[in-house]
C-alpha cells in the first residue's frame, strides 16, 4: 500500500505553500496530501482529524511534516492515530505548549485581529524571515499575504486560540514509535533555536538540522538544505513502514 505524506501548513499559510515540493515527494513513492487546516477547526486535535479525513482510502503508513502550527497538528495526529503514524518532522515547530507569557501575547494578537485583521495579516510574514531574506523573497511574501486575506476574522482567532491552548506533547514525540525530525532556524523569533537544540538533546532518536542562515521560513530561506534534511528524515521513516 502506497505510503501517505501529509504536508501540514502553518498559521495564516495555505496548502499551496507546499506546491513546489509535491512532485519531488511523489517521485519518492508517496501519495502526497496537503489538507486545508485553518477555517474549519479551532483546536489542534480537530485539525488533526481534518488531516486524517483528507486521506481518501486506506492508509497504514502515514508520515507527517508540519510547518510551525502544522507541527502542532502533526503531534496531535500522532497522539490520536499512533497506529498509522510512521514519522513526524517538526519544521520550525515545537512539542511544548505555550508559556503564560506566550499565551498573553496570543490574547493581545487576538485583540489586534478584532481591531484590524487586514493590518495584522499584511504585517505577519516579513518578520518570519531574516531581514535580508525578506528582501530577497518579497514576491513570495506578497503571494502569502494575498492568500492569507481569504481567512475570516473568526478563522484567524480560532487558530490563535487553538495554538494558545494546545497541550505539551513532549512525551508523545519522545516515546512515539515513529521517525522523528526537527528542523530549526538560527534566527527564528517564533520558535527559539535553543529550545529545539535542547529538544534534540533530550530525544536522541530525532534527526536535528540547523538552518544557519534562516529564521522561520527555511523552505524559502535555505531550500536545498531544508529539502536535504527532509529527504534524510523520509529515508528514516521508511524503516517504520509495515
Amino acid at each position: 500500500m502506497q505510503p501517505v505524506l501529509l504536508l501540514l501548513h502553518g498559521f495564516l499559510e495555505t496548502p499551496e505553500m507546499w506546491e513546489g515540493n509535491i512532485n519531488d515527494f511523489a517521485q519518492q513513492g508517496y501519495r502526497v496530501v496537503t489538507p486545508q487546516l485553518m477555517g474549519h477547526a479551532s483546536t489542534m486535535e480537530a485539525m488533526a482529524d481534518q488531516a486524517y479525513n483528507a486521506i481518501s482510502g486506506n492508509a497504514q503508513n502515514i508520515v507527517l511534516i508540519g510547518h510551525s502550527m502544522g507541527g502542532y497538528v502533526a503531534l496531535a495526529f500522532a497522539e490520536k492515530y499512533p497506529e498509522f503514524t510512521k514519522g513526524v518532522c517538526l519544521l520550525h515547530s515545537t512539542v511544548f505548549s505555550d508559556t503564560e507569557e506566550r499565551k498573553t501575547i496570543r490574547n493581545r494578537v487576538i485583540d489586534l485581529v478584532k481591531h484590524n485583521k487586514h493590518a495584522f495579516t499584511s504585517g505577519f510574514f516579513d518578520p518570519l524571515f531574516t531581514p535580508a531574506n525578506a528582501e530577497l523573497h518579497q514576491s513570495a511574501i506578497a503571494v502569502m499575504k494575498s492568500r492569507a486575506q481569504k481567512y475570516t476574522e473568526a478563522d484567524i482567532i480560532n487558530a490563535l486560540a487553538g495554538m494558545r491552548d494546545r497541550k505539551n506533547r513532549f512525551e508523545t514525540f519522545k516515546n512515539g514509535n515513529f521517525a522523528k525530525g526537527v528542523i530549526a532556524g538560527t534566527y527564528d523569533l517564533s520558535i527559539p533555536v535553543d529550545a529545539l537544540i535542547n529538544l534534540s538533546e533530550n530525544v536522541s532518536s530525532a534527526q536535528f538540522t540547523l538552518l544557519e542562515a534562516s529564521a522561520h521560513m527555511g523552505t524559502y530561506e535555505e531550500p536545498d538544505k531544508c529539502l536535504n534534511a527532509i529527504h534524510a528524515f523520509l529515508a528514516e521513516a521508511n524503516h517504520y513502514f509495515i
